[in-house]
């Protein structure tokens, strides 16, 4: 019945929008996926035969209770989790692209299996419709000790497992050839809080490990080692101090390990942060939005939540511990890092800097204003990307504003060989690429030394972000650019390859149903010794 209910809804979805003059197909990217998709195989000798190995990327896939139930979110990403993942090439299917998808069989949704004629217990970005009502005698523990891990934000791999992230304390593990949902991912210097939940023994005992980053990053010039942060809030009502400690973490390490906790910043307010910059000697901390108002005694609700706190650049020493703060410049709002690195005189920091937080109800956030087409096309907190350098010997900073067009941009991705290097290029997702309408939408390749912008874009096709998979020369543009997108004309995703240095199409392979919103992809390569074949 559920898969019948979504179908109707797609349908729906896609009658709606069938203007081909008005972002046909656009209410489909939050619309009820029709349910999941078993492996499937398609030709594709047109990839390079180098690129081998499986491409994964999620995001939310039901937003309501139907057909049973008349309960919805309004937030975008609220949604229960889909993976979709692409074997290109595998080692049963050479010269091929195997799609699969499959729910996010997290503690949420079997919640919502068991019983969804009422939206699954948790924190959310908005309230739901109906209002859910409160619980445990109105101090709503309920959402904050329910699983909150409907992590489909972005996903790295550690050891044998898949790890999917949010902004969350829970990292959530994934057997990335069943793709069943593991769990938690256990550490062994786990330790229970005093709420019961579990936290790094290394946490202050009367905090509360209350966030952390969607975006961990690889420390550069190592070969595995992960560099992350837990915000920590306090327990007790009249203690202020909250922290950010940062700690490091092995990829190559399969099973429990222990984090190395590298410094702890104490703060006066519960900053958030989705992203941060990070060099093979610092980490670029932008401390500009505080999150309070969450927690027990707080509706679990986080967006009217975000305020802005403006505290500047922390730059942290790995070393040493030391931290020197630039707040020289602009106050900005952020969400994503293109990279970041040093030179002679001091740090260069690519940020996607927003005027205003883009954390709040708005087209790209809330469902019903991304269905309002004069709502979203007249958004003008449009992100796009800003070089700050900071002076090591001035202590000053000088701001670039990398592109002006007046589009918007985010998901930034660069050859991950260049992260924390020198670098020249990153493609992004534009919106208002006809200047007029959000839902105009391209895959962009800056080179920002010489100031050259390539666009892929079709009519009524809604790009995702894409994933560069490096070739063989070293050459920072060679290799193979990936990505989904859903075609409005059709109402069906596909799968597009690129050839990264011409924008030539090398692949476009439709899907037998629709992807809506997803996030951040991952690759993991195949490796000359895996025999394993997925089924």
């Amino acid at each position: 019945m559920m898969k019948l209910g979504s179908t109707f809804g797609v349908a729906a979805a896609f009658a709606a929008s069938s203007d081909a003059s008005v972002d046909q197909g656009w209410n489909l990217r939050v619309t009820n996926s029709e349910g999941p998709v078993p492996r499937t195989c398609y030709a594709a000798a047109s990839i390079p035969s180098n690129v081998r190995g499986s491409y994964f990327i999620a995001g939310p896939a039901q937003f309501n209770g139907l057909p049973d139930a008349q309960w919805k979110y309004q937030g975008v990403f609220d949604g229960l989790g889909m993976v979709n993942r692409f074997e290109i090439s595998p080692a049963d299917t050479p010269g091929e692209v195997c799609f699969t998808s499959a729910w996010m069989n997290t503690g949420l949704y079997k919640s919502f299996v068991k019983d969804h004629k009422a939206p699954p217990r948790g924190v959310i970005f908005e309230d739901t419709v109906p209002s859910r009502s409160s619980c445990d005698i109105g101090t709503d523990m309920c959402d904050y000790m329910a699983p909150n891990d409907n992590n489909w934000v972005n996903m790295i791999p550690v050891g044998d497992e898949a790890l999917w992230l949010s902004d969350v304390p829970l990292m959530i593990g994934m057997d990335p050839k069943t793709l069943n949902v593991t769990g938690p991912k256990a550490w062994a210097d786990d330790k229970k809080s005093m709420t019961g939940t579990t936290q790094p023994s290394w946490v202050q005992s009367t905090h509360m490990a209350s966030g952390g980053s969607a975006h961990p990053l690889l420390l550069p010039a190592t070969p595995s080692t992960y560099v992350d942060f837990l915000m920590a809030q306090p327990m007790m009502p009249w203690d202020k101090s909250y922290y950010i400690d940062v700690f490091t973490f092995e990829a190559s390490a399969s099973g429990p390990q222990s984090r190395k906790r590298i410094a702890s910043l104490q703060t006066d307010s519960g900053f958030y942060m989705h992203s941060f910059g990070v060099t093979d000697k610092h980490l670029v901390l932008p401390f500009n939005m505080d999150m309070g108002g969450v927690g027990p005694l707080h509706a679990a609700i986080m967006l009217g939540k975000f305020s802005k706190n403006w505290k500047g650049l922390q730059v942290l020493d790995i070393v040493s511990g030391a931290v020197q703060v630039y707040d020289d410049m602009e106050p900005f709002e952020h969400a994503h890092i293109a990279n970041t690195f040093e030179n002679a005189s001091g740090i260069v920091f690519d940020v996607g800097a927003f005027d205003k937080t883009p954390f709040v109800k708005s087209p790209a956030m809330d469902i019903n204003l991304f269905q309002d087409k004069a709502a979203r096309d007249a958004e003008t907190n449009r992100g796009a990307l800003r070089r700050y350098h900071l002076n090591n010997v001035t202590k000053k900073t000088t701001v670039e504003y990398v592109i002006q067009t007046g589009r918007g941009y985010d998901f930034y991705k660069i050859n991950p060989a260049f992260n924390g290097l020198s670098y020249c290029i990153y493609y992004a997702v534009e919106w208002w690429h006809d200047d007029k309408a959000y839902a105009s939408m391209a895959v962009m390749k800056h080179d920002i030394c010489h100031n050259k912008m390539t666009y892929w874009s079709d009519t009524n096709v809604y790009v995702n972000e894409p994933f560069f998979i490096a070739g063989n020369s070293g050459e920072e543009d060679d290799g193979t650019l990936v990505f989904t997108a859903l075609d409005g004309n059709t109402g069906k995703s596909i799968f597009i390859a690129l050839e990264a240095r011409s924008f030539k199409e090398l692949e476009r392979i439709q899907l037998p149903s629709h992807i809506p919103f997803t996030a951040h992809g991952s690759f993991i390569p195949l490796t000359a010794a895996e025999e394993t074949v997925i089924v």
